[in-house]
Formats: structure tokens, sequence, C-alpha cells
């Protein structure tokens, strides 16, 4: 792939633009999934040796940023995952949680003014997003000394499922720091939330299928024990 990707590419890019190099959307996935993997030293010495072939970490942030890829800690991306779902052209799929081990360390997102790295507190089970935002320095001085920097990750994933095996690579949900200090009530209220908000229709959709039903001469739409027709909307206007 990453041949296929040098041979192919790098020539008309570097005949066209010169220095002002562009990139298809397939190079800069790809360059995203290099660094990603094998981080910044091992992207910059690919990208240094190959030159032309990948772009600068600049144009990786803003193909970032435009793409919209950036995870907020303990943030649930339903919206995104809809929008994935649409573009593949599914509605079914797996739920599935793990937690895994990470290095204890604290990071500052100056994208979104946070500290990363401390357990995210919950509230009725769900991550409480963006909790670890301040501009005092003693407010900082008493986290890292009273909080507990996360020694677990929480991950939530979904697999869609679909004809074509192509399409089917899993999305991220959401991330965010933990230890095993939460009670099975917890667990209980993160699922119900989870549940709920997989099964939230898009009100659009919702008063697509209603139109559909009320000028169907076949269909009936039913509220309660009542059938609802378009003679009552003409008997509310008019």
């Amino acid at each position: 792939m990453f041949c296929y990707l040098t041979l192919n590419i790098k020539k008309p890019v570097l005949a066209v633009y010169n220095n002002n190099y562009r990139y298809s959307d397939s190079v800069q996935r790809f360059a995203m999934a290099l660094y990603v993997l094998g981080g910044k030293i091992t992207y910059e010495f690919v990208r240094v040796n190959l030159s032309g072939a990948l772009p600068n970490l600049i144009a990786l942030k803003n193909y970032v940023s435009n793409a919209d890829l950036k995870l907020i800690e303990g943030d649930f991306r339903f919206n995104s995952l809809q929008q994935h779902l649409n573009s593949i052209n599914t509605k079914y799929g797996f739920g599935s949680e793990d937690c895994t081990g990470v290095i204890r360390k604290i990071k500052y997102n100056k994208g979104t003014n946070t500290f990363i790295g401390f357990c995210t507190p919950l509230t009725n089970g769900i991550p409480t997003v963006k909790h670890f935002q301040t501009e005092p320095l003693e407010q900082l001085k008493t986290w890292f000394s009273r909080i507990e920097k996360a020694p677990l990750l929480n991950i939530y994933m979904f697999q869609p499922v679909v004809q074509s095996m192509d399409q089917s690579s899993p999305f991220l949900i959401s991330v965010y720091g933990v230890n095993n200090q939460y009670t099975s009530i917890d667990i209980i209220q993160r699922w119900s939330y989870i549940y709920e908000e997989y099964n939230n229709k898009d009100p659009i959709h919702v008063a697509t299928k209603w139109r559909n039903k009320m000028l169907s001469k076949a269909a009936q739409m039913i509220m309660g024990q009542q059938t609802v027709s378009l003679q009552h909307l003409a008997e509310y206007y008019y």
C-alpha cells in the first residue's frame, strides 16, 4: 500500500504543484494512520526520507481539524456515529466496551483547554466532559495533589454490520480515563444512557415516516386508540 501511494501519487503532485503539495484523501488517511501507529518520530523519519510523499505535521493537524477527527475525553460521538452509518447505508451493528491499562501521565489539550489523564468523574454513570478545565494555577496544583492519575482507559466501539467487509471498519464512540472505583449502578446507568442514545431516532426521519403514513391510502397512523388522518390537520388549520 505504501509503495503504491508513493509511486502513483508523488510524481504528479511534484510535477503540478512544485513545492505547494496537495494530497488526495487516501494519502491523508494513510498519513494519519502512519502517525497514529508509528508516532511522531517515525512519521517525521519517513516523511523526510520521502520528500513530498507525505504532508507535514501542520497540514496533518489541519486535516484532522477539518475532518472532525479530534476526540474530546468523555464525549460520546453519537452524532458522528449517525453520520458514519448513513454514509455506509446501514443502521445495525454491535456496541462494545473495553478497558485497558495505560501509562499514568497528564497532558494539556490546547484545543479544548483541558487537562487529560486524570480519572474522569462520573455523573449518573456518565463521564463529565471537560471537567478538568481551569485557568488558575492553584486549581491545577490541587488536582495534581488530590486527583488520581488514570491507570485505565475506558473505550467504546461500534462495529457496523454491512454487506461489504470493505466498509465494516469499527467506529470509536468515546474514550476516557478511569480507575476501578465505580459501582454497578454506574455501569447500569451508563449502559442505559448508551442504549437510549443508540435508539434515539433523527427527528427529520421520524417526521418523514409520519408524512408517508398520513399520505398513504393503505397504511394507517395510530396514536393511542385513535387514527390520525389529514382531516384532523384540515380541521385544526381551517
